[in-house]
């Protein structure tokens, strides 16, 4: 309680000192801009100057003011640049308090810029609007807007607006689970943000590098290059190499950022101390600026810290309505839905359960506003758009490569015919200057005999004859050597179509394949609703009228004391029923909604078994059931506690459920290689062969549950959650009986 007041003192100054300071500003501004009287560009910018600092001091009229005052001298211009900057600028002023008049300014910038072809302009309007649709998540207008804006950038030769670009598609397919493809383009920003002076870029690259490695299955960080085991090594070298480069600027948001994910690391290697620290500094770090979208992200994450690490319940509640009234201020649903999931969540653990609900059901509210099927179909169709996009202008690139190489070739070609002429040329002249020296040899030697002339006569042609060879044999050489170019890039450009027919069948292949399995779940998906709703409608409804009944006749209070016993221990044991299906209900929507990602541990499973027995304690007496424990010892697994003693407290009350009076039921455990084996055996009733097969299948998805030895009721939901968080967990449920010959269900896992 005292830092809360502590900080919002610390809010208060820092927010009057800033008023002050700005006041000043804006004063000196307003004479500025009140001096100049001719209607040009430069008294639009001062006119904007005068219409941001109005709005760091909240003076609403007097930003519509000026606003309409900058547009109007930019609309009477000749030149419409400086009008697609005053609406760009006017979009920038509302981007995160009225999102439909900073939308209605970008497209109004965007209009302009098109009609009078200003590509750079227009790409930046179409980047802040594709960022402001990012910030509501609303990824198909997202994509359409980054996708202009990544054209513009290419055609105005733009590096730093195209990698701007990339960063923000990285945002949209980590948001949509591409954290692969994610990667790559996060890849391509940071190459840019590289050689700018300001390293702002260079630290918002490392952030979303930092949350890939985080967020990435160890099959996903091999794609990416990065050896599962180093995963902690290049996180804790990315957020040095972020904060390095933020430091050097004045951008608190992605310093904040930064400190936060330092947190979680070391939160993830158990050094509570550290990340308490570092989650402060991200939260402080914000205190005085609470506009900023990071403020309510990062109190998200102090605050789910400080109720599942350090247990206090009530600083992490405080955090976590903190992020709720700021996601709400600024209306990010995104963050909105993260902070009513984990208020949920908290209360849940405190056995709050009214107040969970009440916040789960907000949460949906805003999931639902947030995604639809429309959109989703959108937003594939969006990706698959731009990746051929880019795709089509590398090959275009590498086509161009390809042709200035040829035509380099060809040069060389060219410029070796040139010499081999001049180089026949000399030897021409040479030719001449011989058969010049030798006539006048000849005229001084005309006493010479005939024989002798002769002689020389027919050397002279039989080298004629060897020139002239030469010459042929020099021509066939060239058309040799431009056919056997020609050949090879012949060869080149079909192997080339061959490798992308190839890939495109291959990657045809991939999509079929992967429609077909989102097929097979949607539709395991779908019968697990109908059998949830099922249960529902009949189970849910049955305890309640039961109680209703009861209650009717105690109003009566014509009751007698045996029937009431009796009535007492009937609802008794509906209730134990309903309690056990509300439990498996909220195990499975937690599930659902990724909220039960398992915590792989070493664990001792002996003190989880007889936990699980004395749970069990009230219906073994009531069956006379004789328990044999044979994990007394210390027998460890790899594995998520939470998600152990669900699975053996459901096998337990099967074999409990199907056990008749007086039977008998063994534990143990057995380790086969790198798998630990617990097995819970009854006497029971047994399960039939088909059953038995359907419990097995992996690919089995809800189990028609029947009635116990004494008609105790059943879901079937218990051993669906139950082979479900086994795999989560690098395991399996599998089950051996024959029917009336008792069960033996067994649950494998890692062994430690």
């Amino acid at each position: 309680m005292k830092r809360t007041a502590l900080l919002f003192i610390v809010i208060l100054l820092g927010f009057s000192k800033g008023i002050i300071g700005q006041q000043k500003k804006l004063d000196s501004l307003l004479a500025r801009s009140n001096a100049w009287h001719q209607e040009d560009s430069l008294k639009v910018m001062y006119l904007r100057d005068v219409f941001r600092a109005y709005n760091s001091v909240k003076n609403t009229e007097k930003v519509d003011l000026y606003i309409d005052s900058a547009i109007l001298i930019a609309g009477k211009l000749p030149r419409k640049n400086m009008l697609a900057f005053a609406y760009y600028r006017a979009g920038g002023i509302f981007h995160n308090t009225n999102r439909l008049r900073a939308i209605t300014y970008y497209n109004k910038s965007i209009e302009v810029a098109r009609a009078n072809n200003l590509p750079k302009q227009q790409a930046d309007a179409y980047l802040n609007l594709g960022a402001l649709y990012l910030d509501i998540r609303d990824y198909p207008k997202s994509l359409d807007a980054h996708d202009h804006a990544l054209q513009g950038f290419l055609q105005a030769k733009d590096e730093g607006g195209a990698s701007s670009c990339y960063m923000n598609l990285s945002y949209i397919f980590k948001n949509t689970g591409q954290l692969v493809k994610a990667m790559e383009y996060t890849r391509k920003a940071l190459k840019v943000f590289e050689t700018d002076e300001v390293k702002r870029g260079v630290a918002v690259a490392y952030e979303g590098i930092i949350d890939l490695y985080f967020e990435s299955t160890d099959a996903e960080l091999t794609q990416m290059g990065i050896l599962p085991a180093n995963r902690y090594r290049e996180i804790s070298t990315a957020i040095e190499t972020g904060l390095k480069a933020a430091l050097t600027t004045d951008d608190k948001s992605v310093i904040s950022n930064l400190y936060a994910k330092s947190g979680k690391l070391y939160e993830l290697q158990g050094n509570f101390t550290q990340a308490q620290q570092n989650y402060t500094k991200a939260v402080d770090l914000l205190a005085n600026d609470i506009n900023e979208e990071s403020y309510g992200d990062n109190l998200v994450i102090a605050g789910n810290f400080y109720i599942d690490k350090v247990k206090n319940f009530s600083k992490g509640l405080e955090m976590l309505h903190w992020a709720l009234m700021a996601s709400r201020r600024l209306k990010i649903r995104g963050t909105e839905q993260d902070a009513l999931l984990s208020l949920s969540t908290a209360h849940e653990k405190q056995q709050h359960f009214d107040s969970s609900l009440y916040y789960y059901r907000q949460a949906i509210v805003v999931k639902d506003s947030i995604y639809s099927k429309e959109k989703e179909q959108e937003i594939t169709r969006r990706q698959l758009k731009i990746d051929f996009d880019i795709k089509e202008r590398d090959y275009k690139n590498a086509q161009q490569l390809a042709d200035a190489r040829m035509k380099q070739q060809e040069q060389q070609i060219l410029l070796r015919n040139q010499q081999l002429q001049i180089s026949d040329k000399e030897k021409t002249l040479q030719r001449l200057t011989f058969l010049q020296k030798q006539a006048e040899l000849e005229n001084h030697e005309k006493l010479q005999a005939n024989l002798m002339v002769q002689k020389q006569q027919k050397a002279d042609f039989d080298k004629k004859t060897s020139d002239q060879q030469i010459k042929v044999q020099n021509v066939q050489l060239v058309s040799n050597q431009r056919l056997s170019v020609f050949l090879g890039v012949l060869a080149v450009i079909v192997f080339a179509v061959a490798i992308f027919i190839f890939e495109s069948r291959k990657k045809t292949v991939r999509l079929n394949k992967t429609v077909s399995e989102q097929k097979m779940a949607l539709e395991e998906l779908v019968a697990v609703k109908d059998k949830i709703f099922s249960v529902v409608s009949h189970d849910m409804r049955v305890p309640v009228n039961s109680i209703i009944a009861f209650s009717s006749l105690l109003a009566d209070g014509d009751i007698e004391q045996k029937r009431l016993a009796l009535y007492v221990d009937q609802i008794k044991g509906t209730l134990d029923h309903t309690a056990s299906l509300m439990e498996n209900l909220l195990n499975w929507a937690s599930s659902q909604m990724q909220g039960f990602a398992p915590v792989i541990e070493e664990i001792n499973i002996a003190p989880i078994v007889q936990q699980t027995i004395q749970g069990a304690a009230q219906a073994l007496h009531k069956k006379k059931i004789t328990v044999h424990n044979a994990i007394t010892e210390n027998a460890f697994v790899k594995g998520d506690m939470n998600m152990i003693e669900l699975i053996l407290r459901n096998i337990v009350n099967n074999a409990v459920k199907f056990s008749n009076t007086g039977g008998e039921l063994q534990l143990s455990v057995n380790r086969e290689g790198n798998k630990t084996i617990i097995s819970v055996s009854d006497n029971g009733v047994g399960i039939d062969d088909r059953k038995v097969a359907i419990i097995n299948s992996p690919s089995a998805g809800t189990i028609h549950s029947t009635f116990g030895t004494e008609r105790e009721k059943g879901t079937g939901l218990g051993l669906m959650l139950c082979k479900q968080f086994a795999t989560l967990m690098h395991g399996s449920i599998q089950v051996e009986s024959r029917w009336g010959n008792g069960s033996v269900f067994s649950m494998i896992l890692p062994a430690a």
